[in-house]
């Protein structure tokens, strides 16, 4: 069983040993137009057989061509990649520093390139035995870590790709199947994608635990009109809402302090520098440094499975999407006294 978890698109643990070597590759397999060179990666190979054996006579047998057209290619790539490599005198060709340096940084690349068959044959059983899952942030701790926990625990011989990343980057990885399924905000609207409906929470009002208002049950937007507020970024599923219902309410907020993540939000608020419009989808950690207090008449945020909807859900998928659901009702049941 390895778990490989990647946030916002970087890495946390965990090698793919493929994708490292498309990544050196594609440093030498480069051509000057910007496209891959399938007859530079080949040249680069005589190159280095070149200089292992200690000849062009000896490398041009190994490889079967003539040592006129080893000789053109090795020119060829002098004159495209700008380095002199060899100081020639008569028939010797002695390796200068530049193709030696050349050669240090590309030799992991070349090895691995030997490897294709093993490497094809691995990439080969991945998709039969990695669970690749995109989720959102803020979903990560509250209900996927305890449900993927118990997946693993069940499945010790399972592979998953845990993939922590914004809204956008959710859509993509789905359209261009770098997951298998996700889990984020809803709506999520395109013509090649379906959804399943997981939860939805209430908008509250985000209080330090002093506020006057710390202790009610439920409160009107309006009443916080005098109030300086902790702002998320327009471009948010959260900032988009907040701005919606200012403008609904015919206020304009008093904007002391504008944040991009929600914990920082939190942080601030709890600090005493302002209060929120957030979901109830709070860290950990803020559970009893805040107060939540539902906003009447406001929109709930929705969040619920991503998939493309030309793939069906395999039953090891299916399965995980299970122990989320149970790992969501209990989350829900930890949050009572907001559902309204």
């Amino acid at each position: 069983m390895r778990l490989i978890m990647r946030v916002r698109g970087i890495r946390a643990s965990g090698v793919a040993i493929f994708r490292s070597t498309l990544r050196k590759n594609a440093i030498i397999n480069q051509s000057n137009n910007g496209r891959g060179d399938p007859m530079k990666l080949k040249t680069l190979t005589a190159l280095n057989m070149i200089v292992t054996r200690g000849s062009l006579n000896s490398a041009a047998q190994e490889l079967n061509i003539s040592e006129a057209a080893l000789s053109r290619q090795i020119t060829r790539l002098e004159a495209s990649i700008g380095l002199k490599l060899f100081s020639r005198s008569g028939r010797t060709l002695s390796p200068t520093g530049e193709c030696i340096e050349l050669l240090r940084r590309i030799e992991p690349s070349l090895q691995e390139l030997e490897r294709i068959n093993e490497v094809a044959s691995e990439i080969r059983r991945l998709p039969l035995r990695r669970l690749r899952l995109s989720v959102m942030p803020r979903l990560v701790s509250a209900v996927t870590l305890p449900a993927l926990s118990s997946f693993l625990n069940e499945q010790p011989d399972q592979d998953v790709s845990l993939i922590v990343e914004g809204r956008s980057l959710i859509l993509r990885s789905v359209l261009n199947r770098s997951c298998d399924l996700a889990l984020g905000s809803l709506p999520m609207h395109h013509s090649n994608l379906v959804s399943e409906h997981l939860c939805s929470l209430p908008t509250v009002a985000v209080l330090p635990p002093n506020h006057r208002f710390a202790d009610r049950s439920s409160l009107k937007l309006g009443e916080l009109a005098d109030e300086a507020f902790i702002l998320l970024p327009p471009n948010t599923m959260i900032g988009i809402r907040a701005q919606q219902m200012f403008d609904e309410a015919g206020m304009t907020p008093i904007s002391r302090l504008h944040v991009s993540r929600v914990d920082d939000c939190c942080a601030f608020v709890a600090k005493g520098h302002g209060v929120a419009i957030l979901d109830a989808l709070m860290p950990d950690w803020a559970k009893n440094s805040v107060r939540l207090v539902p906003i009447e008449s406001a929109p709930k945020s929705s969040f619920g499975f991503i998939r493309r909807s030309d793939e069906e859900v395999t039953q090891t998928a299916g399965h995980l999407m299970d122990l989320i659901k149970d790992s969501t009702t209990r989350f829900l049941g930890t949050m009572t006294s907001l559902q309204h």
